[in-house]
């Protein structure tokens, strides 16, 4: 047994049922969890079956779920952590990152609720898909959603945490840092190397959390809250750094509770709080300024406190090298926004080599995020019957979901960008006076930024972004910045449909939209020479409109449009994705059809008469087309020829014999239908 886990039990075993949950609300509260969901089970299966449904992932909104799929492995993960008196790191059925520790001979600690960054619910392949779906009677898709809310995570990362997790576990219950030192020159010195840690920290997050849990711990504070100014925006960003804060995540003013040039601790009595941090229930705090030669970057509040002057000297020295871990993050973000200058440069010539038109788009998606900082978005086209925005790419969704999400023109944020042609910057979605909504639930933050893609006078879309990677609400500068990126990429993605359309012009016929006879015949060629390496058949139709004397005026008028258009569509919904469908002549159809035999070709040439001549008759209104009518031909490979000339010839052949027999019949090249 690991000495550290070994201390860790034997704490663990002198701790009563009231210090577990003291030790699950100290867990709780430690910046290191955040984002994990905790339990202390019993040990015992019944015990374990009672308290799943009270915790773990009742958080996460899929307690049910959790009770029906994981409880049975949560169970063997403690009974293996138990057995074998060590810490087990595992993976529960949803996939989420977990470890169980054991506390003492008859409790374990078990935490949940991290995931992989590309989560998939197909992690497992398609075993756990159908795991899930037949064995549990659960659709994945229901819970998909709910699971990418979660964070994010690696596997390392959690192993790391878990061993971290051992040595609080021991010094909660041996009082190392929980108890306060017994003298005064014990607290000071106690502090002071808090300050050697707080001056070593790596970076300013860092610091703030040792900042946080330390004073928590040993001033016994229930509540601290770091308020930083943006200068960016005209608020402030609030950040917890110990306990639960459920305020705001930022005010609108940055005018702090100081006098201008003095800068020293402020007490706030309830009213005050009340106005202040609404929503926070607490009745009083103190505001440390954290300032460095005369500038203010923000305040440290201490919630429910009250220190003698020897304990604020300390704090305010805590405070003031906290000031200037804060002053050095600002400076790297004033840096940071000159280097997201250089790449938006760097960006605009990356599109201009990109060709494709999905790429594009799903650049345009993943560069706009990178320069706001953002986790999530979504970019919208505006389909072609003007209506409705689609999502053409996303960050942050589910791509199957994202695919499936519409958005009526003028209804929602997205519709009313779309509609109006302006942007909208929201800074808070509960408190803005137009759009006043509660947020939804799958928002880390109350903050969006939408705005039009607009080309050549005229709305094509519309870009969204939400959840800063900071927490912090969008600005006008974030504004600014995607504008002019936006506009830049526009021109870029007007260059490549333009060159999308000319190359589809090359192929296509005019009329129908169809690929035309020389890219049908290219086509061919190609599919031909797969089939004879793989061995495999291919079979082509040709379909020709009857050209009978009675109706022959009418014919030409068909062939003037409409029904020929019509015939175009019906042909295209009757084929599968890898079939290919294209005009052959004045009023013939051409249709490849890749691994296929005769027989089966035979199928679809029955199916395509009876579809043409059902629609033709009761799908155009009053249009009386009951007197069109087809033939069709079909040939083979490898029965019919090994070339496309051969291939064509013997179709030909086969329509030639379905027209002199009078129409309206199919033929094959040696058989008659």
């Amino acid at each position: 047994m690991p000495p550290s886990f070994k201390n860790c039990k034997e704490a663990g075993n002198n701790m009563n049922p009231s210090q577990s949950e003291r030790l699950l609300t100290y867990l709780k509260n430690t910046p290191l969890l955040e984002g994990y969901c905790l339990s202390i089970y019993p040990y015992g299966k019944s015990a374990i079956q009672d308290k799943i449904n009270r915790h773990l992932c009742g958080t996460l909104g899929i307690q049910n779920l959790c009770h029906k799929i994981c409880l049975p492995a949560i169970n063997v993960a403690i009974e293996d952590a138990m057995t074998s008196k060590q810490p087990l790191f595992f993976r529960c059925p949803l996939g989420l990152f977990s470890f169980a520790i054991p506390l003492s001979d008859d409790a374990c600690l078990v935490s949940s609720g991290m995931r992989e960054n590309l989560f998939d619910l197909y992690f497992h392949g398609s075993e756990q898909f159908e795991f899930l779906k037949e064995k549990q009677n659960v659709h994945p898709f229901e819970i998909l959603e709910q699971l990418e809310k979660l964070p994010v995570s690696n596997e390392k990362k959690v192993r790391e945490t878990m061993t971290k997790v051992e040595r609080l576990i021991t010094s909660f219950a041996t009082g190392e840092r929980l108890q306060a030192p017994e003298s005064s020159s014990n607290l000071d010195s106690t502090l002071m190397n808090v300050a050697a840690e707080i001056d070593g920290a790596e970076n300013f997050k860092k610091a703030s959390a040792v900042f946080g849990e330390m004073l928590g711990i040993l001033l016994d504070v229930p509540l601290i809250a770091l308020v930083i100014k943006d200068e960016e925006s005209n608020c402030c960003l609030i950040e917890t750094c110990w306990g639960t804060f459920s305020g705001p995540s930022y005010l609108f003013s940055k005018n702090l509770p100081f006098r201008e040039n003095r800068y020293l601790p402020v007490p706030l009595n309830s009213e005050e709080v009340r106005d202040l941090f609404p929503g926070t229930g607490m009745s009083k705090a103190l505001c440390l300024p954290l300032f460095e030669k005369e500038e203010l970057f923000g305040m440290a509040v201490l919630f429910e406190v009250s220190l003698s002057s020897n304990d604020l000297s300390v704090v305010e020295n805590l405070s003031a090298r906290l000031a200037v871990k804060l002053r050095k993050s600002l400076g790297n973000r004033e840096a940071n926004r000159q280097k997201r200058d250089v790449r938006l440069l760097e960006m605009i010539r990356t599109l201009a080599l990109t060709e494709s038109q999905d790429d594009l788009l799903r650049l345009i998606m993943e560069m706009s995020a990178e320069l706001v900082d953002a986790s999530n978005g979504s970019l919208m086209l505006i389909d072609k019957s003007a209506k409705k925005l689609h999502v053409k790419s996303s960050l942050g969704i589910n791509a199957v979901l994202a695919k499936s999400f519409s958005t009526k023109i003028g209804e929602g944020i997205a519709g009313k960008v779309a509609a109006s042609g302006s942007p909208i910057l929201i800074t808070d979605i509960e408190q803005d006076p137009q759009l006043g909504r509660k947020n939804r639930i799958r928002f880390g933050t109350k903050s969006c930024l939408s705005l039009p893609l607009r080309l050549k006078g005229t709305i094509i879309g519309v870009l969204n972004l939400a959840d800063k990677k900071s927490n912090a609400p969008f600005t006008h500068a974030d504004q600014d910045i995607l504008s002019t990126f936006i506009d830049q990429a526009i021109i870029i993605l007007e260059r490549t449909t333009t060159l999308k359309k000319a190359i589809l012009n090359t192929i296509t016929d005019p009329l129908t939209g169809l690929y035309n006879l020389r890219f049908i015949r290219k086509r061919l060629n190609e599919e031909l020479s797969r089939s004879i390496r793989y061995n495999l058949q291919l079979s082509l139709i040709i379909v020709s409109l009857d050209n009978n004397n009675t109706c022959n005026d009418a014919r030409v008028r068909a062939l003037a449009g409409g029904v020929m258009k019509e015939i175009a569509r019906i042909l295209n919904a009757s084929l599968r994705d890898i079939d290919l469908v294209g005009r052959f002549g004045e009023a013939e159809f051409c249709i490849i059809l890749p691994s296929t035999p005769r027989k089966e070709a035979e199928l679809v040439a029955e199916r395509i008469q009876r579809t043409l001549k059902k629609e033709l008759i009761t799908g155009n209104g009053a249009q009386n087309l009951d007197f069109i009518t087809t033939s069709i031909g079909i040939a083979s490979f490898p029965d019919d020829g090994a070339s496309p000339g051969d291939i064509i010839n013997a179709s030909r052949a086969a329509l030639s014999q379905a027209e002199n027999e009078g129409g309206n019949k199919i033929c094959s090249s040696n058989a008659r239908s």
